[in-house]
C-alpha cells in the first residue's frame, strides 16, 4: 500500500511538472506574439498619424480654393468634399482608438507573460490591474466591469508579473462563475 501511495506521489509531481513547464512555454508563447503585434501595430498607428496630417492639410488647402460666398455649384462641391472628409476623419480616429488599444494589450501581455526572477521595486498595483482587465475582457464581454483606480496606491516591491496572472485569474474565474450562474 506504501508503494501503491509513493508511486502515486510520484505521478502527480510528474504531473505537476509538466503541467508547470506547459504554462512556462506559454508564458514564453504569449510573451512572444505580445512582441511580434507590437511592431506591425506600431507602424499602423505612425502611419495612421501621418495620414491623419495629411489629411487635414489637404482639407485645409482644398476649402482654401473655395469662395467664402460660393455659388450653388461650389456649395455642393463643399458639401460633398466635406462630407468625405468626415468620412475619412472618423476611420482615421476609429484607426488610432484600435491601435492604442492592441498596443496596450501587447504591453499587458508582455508584462504578464515574463518569469520574474526576482522582485520588483515600484510597481504600481493599479497598472498591473488594468493590465489584468484589458487581458480578461474578452473573457468578461456581457458583464460591466466597473474598475475605480482613482486612488493612487503606494508603489510595491512584489513579482510584477506573478502579481499579474493573480489578478488575471480572479478576473477569468470570476468571468467562469457568472457564466455558469448566467446558464444553467
Amino acid at each position: 500500500e506504501k508503494e501503491l501511495e509513493t508511486r502515486a506521489e510520484l505521478k502527480h509531481s510528474k504531473d505537476m511538472l509538466m503541467h508547470s513547464e506547459k504554462l512556462a512555454n506559454l508564458g514564453v508563447m504569449v510573451s512572444g506574439i505580445g512582441h511580434e503585434i507590437a511592431n506591425p501595430i506600431g507602424l499602423v498607428k505612425m502611419s495612421n498619424d501621418v495620414q491623419k496630417s495629411t489629411l487635414a492639410e489637404t482639407h485645409t488647402h482644398l476649402m482654401s480654393l473655395f469662395p467664402d460666398d460660393p455659388d450653388e455649384d461650389a456649395r455642393q462641391a463643399v458639401n460633398y468634399f466635406e462630407s468625405k472628409f468626415e468620412v475619412l476623419s472618423g476611420n482615421t480616429e476609429r484607426i488610432e482608438r484600435a491601435s492604442i488599444k492592441l498596443l496596450e494589450l501587447s504591453s499587458a501581455l508582455r508584462s504578464q507573460a515574463r518569469r520574474d526572477r526576482e522582485e520588483t521595486d515600484n510597481v504600481n498595483v493599479n497598472a498591473i490591474v488594468e493590465e489584468a482587465v484589458l487581458i480578461t475582457q474578452a473573457k468578461m464581454r456581457g458583464t460591466e466591469v466597473v474598475c475605480d483606480l482613482n486612488q493612487e496606491l503606494p508603489l510595491i516591491r512584489c513579482y510584477r508579473s506573478r502579481l499579474g496572472q493573480v489578478f488575471s485569474n480572479l478576473l477569468s474565474n470570476a468571468a467562469d462563475a457568472l457564466q455558469e450562474v448566467r446558464s444553467p
